[in-house]
């Protein structure tokens, strides 16, 4: 006796219920896919500025403890120059060419590892004010930006425009 085969499909309806699932899913999982890229921008950019102010407290309590000395040793043998009041200066910047790179080596001085500035970085690092008194400018890729002031050592987190 010769057995029909039937062909085995999926029908109309389930192909529809399976697409509406997929849908359902894909409205929930995107805003929070999105939500969760945003979060991570501002962690990196609350943890780069962290890493900074604490780098700069740092150095100004290694200046206190070695008598107020300038430069200052930052443990490994990489000097970093201070103002009077003991906070790491942009002082190299008077003699750089690229005002840019003076501030970038700041940082770099401070933070080991750096900023990712390259045309495809993430970070736009700029000297701001008058100069007597310059202070830095680091802008994420975000939009958020803090200003190191090196005549109190302070870090300020400017309003997102």
């Amino acid at each position: 006796m010769a057995r029909q085969t039937r062909k085995q499909a999926f029908t109309l309806m389930e192909l529809v219920v399976v697409i509406v699932i997929l849908g359902i899913l894909a409205a929930i999982a995107l805003p929070r896919y999105v939500d969760t890229a945003a979060r991570a921008h501002e962690t990196t950019f609350e943890t780069t500025r962290s890493a900074f102010d604490s780098s700069a407290k740092l150095i100004h309590a290694v200046w206190l403890t070695n008598r107020r000395q300038n430069p200052v040793d930052r443990g490994d043998g990489v000097l970093i120059s201070v103002t009077n009041a003991g906070w790491p200066a942009l002082e190299d910047a008077v003699q750089e060419p690229d005002e840019r790179i003076a501030v970038l080596n700041l940082f770099g001085g401070l933070v080991t590892g750096g900023l990712d500035t390259g045309p495809d970085g993430d970070w736009v690092v700029t000297r701001v004010g008058p100069p007597v008194s310059p202070k830095a400018l680091f802008t994420y890729s975000n939009g958020s930006a803090f200003r190191y002031d090196p005549a109190t050592g302070q870090t300020e987190i400017l309003p997102i425009p």
